[in-house]
């Protein structure tokens, strides 16, 4: 497969409709803490105020980009259903709207519900019925045109989506390339067996590839963050980073390799960290920034995310971000 080249950061790029359309999940999230595994020895747990949160990888990515200040896009689907009615209705409550006219609506299939639990120290372990998630094929409904109106396209969560990743994925990163699109994406748990030699057709097509290392360690067989990257470099991808957890990121391409070190601090649920990172990178992206100061963005983003219960309450604000870096380095 061939690719196409890669554009530098988006500063001085003509106005158009979208920051950026995001591809990937949407469920409705069922928070419970805490929970460890001693559940499973008493009939009766005491636990926190249950939450019914938005979640999916789609739907947390192109939040914490409203609020970040992106003009945002979501393409995603959902089940003609009262979870499905539910997601739409909490999304229209964002104070910077998220553009929802590319979500599919699958009349026989139900929305995507995960359970969450939550232990004392943040880990999560998710009880998931993917709904209308594991049918998604993207192209059977979308308009190409919306390439034309956005700088960048981010594949949200690659892997949760059959059949759409892999080939189907590739095929539309390459045209958003050939049309002077940005491409971005960044991966979830392989849970239905995409494979390396699938998942190279969409990786190839990346300028910004990101990954989070357990999962693109278990996929590549590679355990070195830096040959994990020549892996992927070697792909096709232009540019690639690798989310690390609490230990921050890695980032390398042809001219640059380094680390950017996570935030510290009160730790209340990791899910969707990755996401809500994700968010702060490519709003570095939209700025004009260099790719350390995005990185920087992302693991501010992903360590607001962390601060709160919920896949996409705690960022709030560009303005959030910054504190928190400007904390980091005074400290």
């Amino acid at each position: 497969m061939s690719c196409g080249t890669a554009p530098g950061v988006l500063k001085g790029e003509t106005m158009k409709k979208f920051d950026v359309v995001v591809i990937g999940t949407a469920v409705i999230d069922i928070a419970i803490r805490p929970v460890d595994k001693s559940v499973f020895d008493h009939n009766f747990n005491r636990i926190e105020k249950p939450s019914l949160l938005l979640g999916g990888c789609g739907v947390n990515q192109s939040i914490a980009l409203s609020r970040l200040g992106s003009r945002t896009a979501l393409a995603t689907i959902r089940g003609n259903d009262e979870f499905g009615n539910l997601m739409m209705s909490m999304l229209a409550r964002e104070e910077n709207p998220i553009d929802v006219s590319a979500v599919q609506i699958s009349p026989d299939i139900n929305t995507g519900v995960s359970c969450a639990f939550i232990s004392a120290d943040g880990s999560r372990h998710f009880c998931t019925d993917r709904g209308t998630n594991a049918h998604f094929n993207l192209m059977d409904g979308f308009d190409l045109s919306v390439l034309d109106q956005t700088n960048i396209l981010s594949i949200a969560g690659s892997f949760g989506l059959p059949p759409f990743d892999g080939e189907e994925a590739g095929k539309l990163c390459l045209e958003a390339q050939r049309r002077g699109v940005v491409t971005v994406m960044d991966t979830f748990t392989d849970i239905y067996g995409l494979g390396w030699e699938r998942a190279k057709h969409m990786f190839c097509a990346q300028d910004y590839l990101f990954p989070s290392y357990d999962e693109i360690s278990d996929l590549t067989g590679e355990k070195d963050v830096s040959r994990i990257a020549d892996v992927l470099l070697d792909c096709g991808a232009k540019h690639v980073g690798i989310k690390l957890g609490a230990e921050g990121c890695y980032f390398k391409d042809a001219d640059q390799e380094f680390r950017v070190p996570a935030m510290k601090g009160n730790i209340i649920d990791t899910t969707g960290a990755g996401d809500n990172f994700m968010a702060g990178f490519i709003t570095g992206l939209i700025r004009g920034y260099d790719a350390e100061a995005c990185c920087r963005l992302g693991c501010a983003a992903g360590f607001a995310a962390s601060c709160s219960l919920g896949a996409n309450t705690g960022v709030k604000s560009y303005e959030q971000l910054e504190q928190i870096i400007k904390g980091g380095e005074e400290s």
